[in-house]
Formats: structure tokens, sequence, C-alpha cells
């Protein structure tokens, strides 16, 4: 595997950082998950933007648009995969005494790619089996568009799903609010509206998560943002995740309930409507950068 290390193409197993980088001490960083689909990125520029903005709270200096758009292309080239993610880690690089940021860097940016199995795709089409994790979204201390490195809490519903033998585990926020997925947002059906957590709750706001937005509004499908309680997801008709690597993935079973189909069911139509959409900017992303 090659991946890109502050100006150099590496062997994985050359890349190094430095002992006392930020990111590895502190979790001082930031990184994003782009799909790479077809050869085409899907909405690069959306996750470069959550980068910038993440970066510029934590006073970071983040690399241009056509910077990492370069490095990203040329990485995935040198893997020879056209389908997959790739990975941007952006740390405060190494310095600093403590937790004083001053002395600190240059920043540390490290790019890296990944395949996406078929069976894994698979899998995302079966739909994932999930449950209602014990541990909780961290309190809102930062702005939900920055994506920290820091993702203890995730971790350990990730342990929970790990251990249940499930696929994703469902966090709620410290107030008791439906929140997100480890590695997801959320969205559910009650009657013929879509509802999902409004970004208050302390959510991410998922690069995949509006384009869902985007094509219910195509689709003349509501969706509603707000804060519910669990009892509101578990009265749920139709429930689905959304992720960049898998896209939407529906939700068949939760906390060992299985959920059925119902003749009306909204996600068939979303789940189309949404490949259909990446296939077409990750067509129109690559032609514009042949």
């Amino acid at each position: 595997m090659i991946v890109y290390l502050n100006g150099q193409l590496l062997k994985e197993d050359d890349a190094r950082i430095r002992a006392d980088d930020r990111g590895f001490l502190y979790a001082d960083a930031l990184y994003e998950s782009v799909r790479l689909y077809q050869g085409g990125f899907f909405r690069f520029e959306e996750h470069w933007q959550r980068l910038t903005l993440g970066a510029a709270a934590l006073k970071i200096e983040a690399p241009s648009l056509e910077k990492l758009r370069a490095i990203a292309r040329d990485v995935a080239a040198m893997n020879s995969i056209s389908d997959g993610i790739v990975r941007v880690t952006l740390t405060r690089g190494p310095g600093g005494e403590g937790l004083r940021t001053i002395g600190s860097g240059p920043p540390t940016l490290l790019v890296t790619v990944r395949s996406i199995s078929a069976q894994r795709m698979e899998r995302a089409e079966e739909g994932f089996k999930a449950i209602i994790a014990n541990a909780r979204r961290s309190p809102v201390g930062l702005p939900s568009s920055i994506k920290s490195a820091n993702r203890l809490d995730a971790i350990l519903a990730r342990l929970e799903a790990d251990e249940a033998a499930v696929d994703e585990a469902i966090l709620l926020s410290a107030q008791g609010y439906v929140a997100e997925g480890t590695v997801s947002n959320i969205f559910w059906r009650v009657g013929d509206q879509l509802h999902t957590p409004e970004l208050s709750v302390g959510i991410l706001p998922g690069v995949t998560r509006k384009a869902v937005m985007e094509v219910c509004e195509d689709l003349d499908v509501a969706v509603r943002e707000g804060r519910w309680r669990l009892e509101e997801l578990r009265q749920a008709h139709e429930i689905f995740f959304t992720m960049s690597s898998s896209g939407p993935v529906r939700v068949v079973e939760l906390e060992s309930v299985s959920l059925a189909v119902p003749d009306d069911a909204l996600y068939p139509r979303i789940r189309e409507a949404y490949w259909a959409l990446v296939s077409r900017e990750a067509a129109t992303d690559l032609a514009t950068t042949a």
C-alpha cells in the first residue's frame, strides 16, 4: 500500500510520524473519508470544506482544495483503486508543551486509500443488524462540523456491537435523544415521513446524510429534523443508516427484533436514487480532472 505523508509517497511500512505528533498524543487532529466511485470522487469539495472549517476552528493550516484533490488522486492511482475510500488525516503536527500548542507544527498530512470489497457492498445490500449502545454520544464540546479524530464514544459503542455480533450500534445523546451510529447518520420512517436527528443533538453533519436529504426532496419524500427519544425510533416502519462507504443501508434487525419490509417501503427508492446520484457526480468529477 502506498500512502502520502507530508509531501512524500511512501510504502505504508515506511511512513513515520514523530513520537511527539499531537494527533498521536492528544487526538489533536481531523479526518475525512471520501468515496471514490468508478474512478471519480463523490463530493470531494464538501469533505474538504468540512475539513477546512474544522481546521480553522482548531487553528490548523489546511491544504488547498486543488492540492488535496491531486494528492488523493495520486494515492488512488498508485494503489490502482477506483472504488474505495480515501481517508485524509490532518494533525496539528509535532511539538508544543502538554496541551499548550505554542511551538507546535507544521501540520502532519496523511492520505491513504482502501478498496471496498464486493462482500462489504453485498452486506450493505442485505441490510444491517443493530443495537442501542450503552455508550452515549459525547456532550457537545466542539462545533458539530468538526470531524475530530477523537472517536472514543463511537469506539466504545463499536465494542458493544462487536460483542453482540451486529453491524452497527446506535448512540443516544447525553440527554437521551437518538443521535447517530458509530460511523453513520440515521433516518427512520414514521407514517409517510422520514425523521432524522437535528444537528443540535450533537451529530456530525454527514455528507451522505445531506445527499440523501436532497434525494428525498427530488422524490417528494418529506424529511423532518428534530429531537426524538428512543421510544419513537422503536415505532418506526423503516430505519436506515447513511455513510460514505456504503450509502444508505437498511436496518433489518434492531435489538434482536426483525424489521419487516413494508409493501410501500421508501428505502429501495431512496437507495436507488442515491447511487444514481453518486454515479453521475463521480463521472463528472472524473471527466473534469481527466
